[in-house]
């Protein structure tokens, strides 16, 4: 064993785990982890496979991957080194048989023998045993992601796997998906359903039966599912991407193809919420807003892309070859696009890696998007509280909007053809909204199909805190530009199913959504505001928020009466 096994096994070891109880957490077998721990590499099929098993088994021990990747590299192996000194151990019956033997023998040389004899015999206390610590048992949903991408053909070949822990107080028959894909014809091809981790692998495994219909799909479970039990569903399906509009807003802006690149959003089955007492909670596909609800969940995600294409995804990256690999943990979703002809830039913003992909026609653009998402990132860390991942990454995409995921946002192409340069710019404050997202529907989530002023409104009234923040010489202008010349109406906390139209959405919404954020703040004042928002922030962390939350964590911080308010936007 060398430095690298010793580490991993010492970690562990320090935690009080079994190689067992760390195979039921992070599901890679025993004799794997096993192998990293003896450095017995010959037994993996790739070197991906040795690479991205050190990476999963070092972060669930709390160590630094990229630390033991680098340990890894420092020599090559071959074939493992076993250590010529094996490390102390207790003393069986049968070794303590022959030093006994070896203690006669040596008081017949001498009392030196004794002596060095006596040494060896005299057994050290025993340590006190410590408590064994269990390793923590999965509070999300897993997915795990296996995607063959045929650039040229505009497809992808996908294995899905879901680990899920039911975690409710009631027993479950069946898990209810939403299948955002499926709302067109011909895109969306469900291959099979299956339990993972069966029996052994030569045997067979049953599929289970299931009904697909619109954007729902149930998978009907063959024995109940308790409170507390766990199980491993593989799907396996295949996309065939549309063509994107070039005026598509919304979902038909975030899963298709163009000329130049290949967008991938709300791309896979992903669970819909479950709502105690009430059951799955369904909902269908509707063109205008955004018609997905998603409870968080950690992602591990294997691209393999055709050589020359640049992938652009969510989450901390690491590729190999044609291999691109994304993990990220507590995420709403996880997207990604492709391209042959990205170029890109980056960015610290204190923890955080920015990147900006665009195409070469809009370089400038493509550049001031990155310094504007890194300014943004900041001043909301600053406004809300922490940004919960160590990367953001913004891709241009020929659609007409701007649509937020977990850790990256996809931007249309008409913004960076209309840049103008500068902050005085309608691609800056879209920016400045979509990377608001990630905390109003990253980490505050909420029913965006029921409620989406709880994110929108959030998301348009915080691009004007950026502009405040940063470039007050340009908040008129961004009220103007932004609401005031559109004279907005309409009650802004319907669903999105009451409204047939985007413009009529985006003025009842977003706009009179921001106007309603700013006639909260003139009530409150400043103090009691951004002390509000930052609450809210902590307090619905990796949740569902529902409008009763913020009213409620509002009157914790305010005492004004803000009725007239809610009759003036609510209609209540």
């Amino acid at each position: 064993m060398g430095r690298l096994g010793e580490t991993l096994r010492e970690a562990r070891k320090q935690k009080g785990w079994s190689l067992a109880q760390v195979e039921g957490a992070i599901r890679i077998r025993q004799q794997y982890l096993a192998a990293l721990e003896k450095e017995h590499f010959q037994e993996f099929a790739s070197e991906g496979q040795i690479r991205g098993f050190l990476r999963t088994y070092a972060l669930y021990l709390g160590l630094d991957p990229e630390e033991i990747l680098e340990c890894y590299d420092e020599e090559p192996r071959k074939v493992s080194r076993r250590p010529s000194i094996p490390r102390p151990r207790s003393l069986s019956p049968w070794s303590m048989m022959n030093v006994l033997i070896l203690v006669s023998i040596i008081v017949i040389v001498g009392i030196m023998g004794l002596y060095v004899a006596s040494r060896q015999v005299a057994s050290p206390p025993l340590p006190t045993p410590t408590p064994t610590e269990v390793p923590p048992a999965r509070t999300i949903p897993r997915y795990v992601l296996q995607v063959s991408l045929d650039y040229e053909g505009r497809s992808l070949e996908v294995s899905e796997r879901l680990d899920f822990v039911n975690l409710t107080d009631d027993t479950l028959e069946e898990l209810v998906f939403n299948v955002f894909p499926n709302h067109k014809e011909d895109v969306f091809l469900l291959k099979s359903v299956t339990l993972g981790e069966g029996g052994g692998e030569e045997e067979e495994v049953p599929e289970l039966e299931y009904a697909l219909s619109g954007t729902g799909l149930r998978v009907h479970l063959p024995t109940s599912l308790e409170p507390g039990d766990e199980l491993t569903l593989v799907l396996e399906f295949s996309l065939d991407l549309p063509r994107m509009s070039p005026y598509g807003q919304w979902g038909d802006g975030t899963l298709g193809y163009s000329d130049r690149a290949l967008a991938v959003g709300n791309w896979y089955p992903a669970l819909v919420p479950y709502r105690e007492g009430q059951g799955w909670y369904a909902f269908a596909y509707h063109a205008i807003g955004d018609p997905y609800v998603t409870e968080v969940a950690d992602h591990e995600v294997e691209i393999v892309a055709p050589s020359g294409v640049t992938v652009v995804g969510s989450g901390d990256e690491e590729r190999i070859g044609n291999r691109w690999r994304y993990t990220i943990s507590e995420a709403r979703s996880f997207a990604f696009t492709a391209s042959d002809q990205y170029l890109s830039a980056s960015e610290p913003a204190g923890h955080i890696t920015v990147s900006s992909y665009y195409f070469a026609a809009h370089e400038p653009a493509g550049v001031d998007a990155l310094m504007a998402a890194a300014e943004a990132l900041t001043t909301f860390e600053e406004l809300f509280g922490p940004y919960p991942y160590s990367t953001y990454r913004v891709a241009e995409v020929d659609f007409a909007g701007g649509m937020e995921f977990s850790a990256l946002c996809f931007l249309g192409d008409d913004w960076y053809g209309d840049h103008p340069g500068g902050y005085r710019s309608g691609m800056v404050s879209l920016l400045a909204h979509e990377v608001s997202h990630q905390w109003w529907y990253g980490v505050v989530g909420n029913d965006q199909v029921g409620e989406p002023w709880l994110d929108e409104a959030m998301a348009t009234y915080s691009s004007m805190l950026y502009y405040e923040r940063r470039h007050p010489e340009f908040v008129e202008w961004w009220w103007e530009t932004e609401v005031n010349k559109y004279r907005p109406l309409g009650q802004i906390d319907r669903p999105i199913y009451a409204f047939m139209d985007g413009r009529t959405y985006l003025n009842a919404v977003y706009r009179r959504g921001a106007l309603f954020i700013s006639d909260i703040r003139d009530r409150m004042g400043d103090e009691a505001f951004f002390a509000f928002l930052r609450d809210y922030y902590e307090s619905g962390g990796k949740q569902l928020s529902t409008a009763e939350d913020f009213f409620a964590i509002l009157y914790r911080h305010s005492e004004v009466d803000i009725s007239s308010l809610l009759e003036e936007y609510f209609g209540a």
